[in-house]
């Protein structure tokens, strides 16, 4: 008698992925915007990492009471300088390319791309040398769009009124 409640509950596990909500494609390049406050920037989309970055200048981390404040400026896509401030949730330590270890400070941004929004984890890093100022890590990804290499451009931010950050 056990066996008919599973055998008419297969069906069911069969079913559940095509039950799961559609996820948005973004090809290998997108529009992304930092919705406070409101600049948008071309992204590349990095599934090989797992923290996003934004290329940031004159980043100074400064202590207020017990918590640690990152304070940054960013080139906004007319050129004119963007500076934020937020709390720092931590210091990353990633390797470079020659072996040394750089230390990032980790904050929060809301950021949207195509209809997908987070509130996601952003490294400040020097990306002054790099194509794109901001990359996008599997942390924003996750679960809500996956990622054509062979096409760019596929979405129009349209988060409409984002949560407050």
């Amino acid at each position: 008698m056990r066996r008919i409640p599973v055998l008419m509950a297969l069906p069911l596990l069969v079913a559940a992925p095509a039950l799961a909500a559609p996820k948005t494609v973004f090809g290998r390049l997108e529009n992304a915007v930092i919705v406070k406050p409101n600049v948008v920037l071309r992204a590349k989309i990095d599934t090989g990492a797992r923290t996003s970055s934004l290329g940031v200048s004159d980043v100074q981390v400064i202590k207020r009471g017990a918590e640690e404040w990152a304070h940054f400026t960013f080139p906004g896509p007319d050129g004119r300088p963007v500076t934020l401030r937020r709390k720092v949730l931590r210091i990353a330590k990633l390797k470079d390319k020659v072996g040394g270890v750089q230390q990032r400070p980790v904050v929060l941004l809301g950021i949207c791309i195509g209809n997908v929004y987070r509130l996601t984890q952003v490294n400040l890093a020097d990306r002054a040398n790099l194509n794109y100022p901001l990359l996008i890590g599997r942390r924003f990804l996750f679960g809500k769009a996956v990622v054509d290499v062979g096409r760019q451009f596929l979405t129009k931010p349209q988060c409409g009124k984002a949560p407050t950050d």
